[in-house]
């Protein structure tokens, strides 16, 4: 995989952020409702997607317990037909996973799974922009979920907005 500078601003959880090689960004708020410090991996992608992961401090992205992703996908496939597929993909690895979705009054769809196979529950909030699909998630392995922290995230990834990249030129 091409490692990717630029994502390391675009995806760094701040008040503000918005890639500067698209349309659109990300913009949302971690320490206000979750205090702990958050130390990034470096960040991955290629021509179409871009991923940047977090983990508590002092815990490694390699056997996360816990982490956080922002990933973009640039693409013209429908957010729809990309949440269909990545079910379908996850049902395959899990028979038994459950995936929960939420339609949010301003469009996004926010998706809660577990997948007790890949020891993982997740949350996810997708958002649709202009050049592709902007997705946030936070994972923890299912021995450490508490509901109080599914709650806080619940929180954090409701409170993201898809904002215009200041950096594109209008016109």
């Amino acid at each position: 995989m091409l490692r990717v500078r630029p994502c390391y601003r675009v995806c760094r959880p701040c008040p503000s952020a918005a890639p500067a090689d698209s349309r659109d960004g990300n913009q949302f708020r971690i320490r206000d409702k979750d205090a702990r410090q958050w130390t990034p991996s470096p960040p991955e992608g290629s021509e179409t997607v871009i991923t940047q992961e977090w983990v508590p401090k002092g815990d490694s992205i390699d056997s996360w317990k816990e982490m956080f992703d922002h990933k973009i996908i640039l693409t013209k496939v429908s957010l729809r037909e990309h949440l269909d597929r990545w079910k379908s993909l996850l049902i395959r690895v899990d028979p038994k996973a459950e995936i929960k979705e939420e339609k949010n009054p301003d469009g996004t769809l926010t998706v809660t799974y577990t997948a007790l196979a890949g020891e993982e529950i997740g949350i996810s909030r997708y958002f649709s922009g202009n050049d592709g699909i902007y997705i946030f998630s936070y994972r923890v392995r299912p021995k450490l979920k508490t509901e109080g922290r599914m709650k806080i995230w619940r929180s954090i990834l409701s409170s993201a907005k898809l904002v215009p990249n200041p950096l594109r030129k209008k016109g």
